[in-house]
C-alpha cells in the first residue's frame, strides 16, 4: 500500500514569507477580504497586515477595490482562469470519453516523478471507483504516468529516476528495475498504450496514454479504469480507439490555444 508523505513546515521556515503566503490562500479562498480579516488570520497588528498586503499589491499578487478590501491581483486570476479553462476542458472531452466506453476516466499531469490526478469523470455504472481528482501516484506505475515517460528522452528518463534529487529522496531506481521499466516503456512507445495492472490498487486496472500536444513537451495523459473483475477490457482495441480519439481531439483544443513558441 502506497504511504502518504505529509509535509511538515522546515524548521528554516521565513516567517514573513509564510506569512504572506498565507495571505494569499486566504485571497484564493475569498472574492475578497478586509485588513482585519488579514490581521486575525496572522496573528499580527493591522499596520503589519498592511505592509504585507501592500507588498503583495506591489507585485501585482493582489489589488485593492474601492470598498478598501483586498482580493486577487493580476498575477494570480490569470492562472486560476487558465486552471479553470482547463478544468472546463478536461471535463467535456472526460465525460464525452465515459459515454463511449461506460468507464471512469481521469486525465494526469506528469509532475517530476509522480503523476497528479487533475480531473476524473466517473462511470455511473456501480464499478466502486471513486472520485480520485487531486490524488498523486508513482508515474512507474499508472497508466498513463508510463506512456508519459515513455515520451522522455532516455538520458531525460535516467536523470529523472536515478539522478541527484532521486538518490537524495530515497527513491533512487536500480539498474534492474530501470531496465525492466525501458523494456516496458519501449512496448508503450510501440503501441501507444500503457497498462496499470493492480499497480496502484488491487481492485483496479487501467489503460492510458500520452496526449500528444505539438506546442509543448509531453505533461498530460488520460487513463480509463476498470474493476478487476473486467481486466480483460483494457486490451480491448475499441477502447484504445476511444481513449485515442479522446486524447487527439484534446491536444488539438490545447494546441489551438497556446503560441507555437510555449514548448
Amino acid at each position: 500500500m502506497r504511504q502518504v508523505k505529509v509535509v511538515k513546515q522546515p524548521p528554516y521556515a521565513v516567517g514573513s514569507v509564510d506569512k504572506a503566503l498565507r495571505v494569499i490562500m486566504l485571497l484564493q479562498e475569498r472574492d475578497s477580504v478586509r485588513l482585519a480579516d488579514v490581521a486575525d488570520l496572522l496573528g499580527t497588528s493591522p499596520s503589519t497586515a498592511h505592509r504585507i498586503l501592500s507588498t503583495l499589491v506591489y507585485r501585482g499578487f493582489a489589488e485593492q477595490d474601492a470598498s478598501h478590501r483586498y482580493r486577487l491581483g493580476p498575477r494570480l486570476l490569470g492562472a486560476r482562469r487558465e486552471a479553470d479553462h482547463l478544468d472546463d476542458l478536461l471535463q467535456r472531452h472526460l465525460t464525452t470519453l465515459r459515454e463511449e466506453t461506460g468507464a471512469t476516466v481521469s486525465a494526469m499531469a506528469l509532475e517530476g516523478r509522480a503523476v497528479r490526478i487533475l480531473r476524473t469523470v466517473v462511470a455511473t455504472r456501480g464499478d466502486h471507483i471513486s472520485e480520485r481528482t487531486g490524488t498523486t501516484l508513482p508515474a512507474v506505475e499508472a497508466s498513463s504516468g508510463k506512456a508519459l515517460l515513455a515520451q522522455l528522452a532516455r538520458a531525460d528518463l535516467h536523470a529523472l529516476l536515478t539522478g541527484h534529487h532521486a538518490a537524495r529522496q530515497g527513491e533512487s531506481m536500480t539498474p534492474a528495475r530501470l531496465e525492466a521499466l525501458e523494456a516496458e516503456l519501449a512496448r508503450v512507445r510501440d503501441e501507444g498504450v500503457a497498462y496499470n495492472l493492480r499497480r496502484t490498487e488491487a481492485d483496479l486496472v487501467a489503460v492510458g496514454c500520452a496526449v500528444p500536444t505539438r506546442t509543448r513537451a509531453p505533461w498530460l495523459g488520460l487513463a480509463v479504469s476498470l474493476p478487476v473483475t473486467e481486466a480483460d477490457g483494457v486490451r480491448d482495441p475499441r477502447l484504445h480507439a476511444a481513449l485515442w480519439d479522446t486524447a487527439l481531439r484534446l491536444a488539438r483544443d490545447l494546441d489551438a490555444e497556446a503560441p507555437l513558441d510555449s514548448a
